[in-house]
């Protein structure tokens, strides 16, 4: 929705017609595979081999760890159950969630309560002015001093990044190309959904014949 001129279609009156909750699992592998990928340090690894390096860096074992879950739309939902079923323990924010997380067993908490003692931190949450630079160069000051590990992002404010950008110099972190709900399964279950909207809008919208 973010490239839809929302006002603009209340304004002159043509009907948004959108496809939510499809692809909320693509992600959630995306998000779960960095977890695991810096836990274990896979891209150092695969650098440090492409190298003839050989390293050994320390890992860390997932099942007993914390993380936080930032969203708990369709793609954090789906987060927090690969997540769980990796053996983590999960805490949930999301402000615009009231009566519960809608997950049996996960209560939200407030954030930013005891945010210090999580192992991983995942932003699952649509953009939005409530979370706008949420992380922001604040994220390659930690990185730089050590503070925080490592990090992923799949997607970026200014895509592609800047050439002389810091954060390609760093090496734990791995980039994506902002396509995490992008396989070619979810692009057909898109489609065919978009389809069948857009054919359910026109059957169900009276033509008018006007003489010309």
């Amino acid at each position: 929705m973010d490239n839809v001129n929302v006002a603009a279609c209340k304004d002159r009156g043509p009907p948004i017609i959108h496809t939510p909750i499809l692809v909320g699992t693509e992600p959630a592998d995306v998000a779960t595979a960095y977890a695991i990928a810096h836990a274990r340090q896979l891209s150092v690894i695969d650098r440090g081999a492409r190298a003839d390096s050989w390293p050994k860096p320390a890992e860390i074992t997932l099942p007993g760890r914390t993380v936080g879950v930032l969203g708990l739309g369709d793609t954090g939902r789906n987060t927090v159950r690969r997540l769980w079923a990796l053996g983590l323990k999960v805490m949930a924010y999301d402000p615009g969630v009231e009566g519960g997380t809608g997950i049996p067993g996960l209560e939200p908490a407030a954030w930013s309560a005891e945010v210090e003692r999580l192992d991983f931190l995942i932003f699952a949450c649509a953009l939005s002015r409530h979370n706008f630079h949420m992380f922001d160069a604040a994220l390659i000051a930690v990185l730089q001093s050590g503070q925080v590990h490592s990090a992923a992002l799949d997607g970026f404010e200014a895509e592609t990044l800047p050439i002389d950008g810091r954060l390609r110099s760093m090496d734990r972190y791995i980039f994506g190309t902002h396509k995490g709900s992008n396989t070619v399964d979810a692009v057909l279950r898109a489609s065919h959904e978009g389809i069948d909207r857009l054919v359910g809008f026109l059957e169900a919208t009276p033509v008018v014949a006007q003489a010309v």
